[in-house]
């Protein structure tokens, strides 16, 4: 990536210019803001701020990934819990214990609320990011 001619000296335009540049290229930035403002200490410190916010927002990605990663498997696992409990009660296996018993009810119904819920935080995630 080129850099511009002139780096930004405030904080957010410097936390966009770092954000669009590739790591290893990012201590150029550095050092051509010490040159152009002549100061630098000042420039490290208006570096290191912008670095701290591009840091953040890339774990805050990186975050988002990874909840909608589980919320994706959790939705995956519910639905499958879902269909071994059909089977476990269907003719061909009819595990007495699923197909006649209360509680095999029960459990089915706490798995597809379970599998309700999860379906609404995934949308409400998706609203979020």
């Amino acid at each position: 990536m080129t850099l511009p001619e002139r780096i930004p000296t405030s904080v957010p335009e410097l936390t966009v210019l770092i954000a669009a540049t590739p790591d290893r290229e990012r201590y150029q930035i550095a050092d051509r803001l010490a040159a152009q403002i002549r100061d630098q200490a000042r420039a490290f410190a208006l570096y290191e701020e912008a670095e701290r916010d591009v840091l953040h927002g890339e774990e805050c990605e990186r975050l988002r990934r990874e909840l909608a990663a589980a919320l994706s498997a959790a939705q995956a696992e519910l639905r499958k819990a879902e269909g071994l409990i059909a089977r476990l009660s269907s003719p061909q296996v009819f595990d007495i214990e699923y197909a006649e018993g209360t509680s095999a009810d029960d459990l089915l119904h706490m798995v597809i609320n379970a599998h309700r819920a999860t379906r609404i935080a995934v949308t409400l995630q998706k609203t979020i990011a």
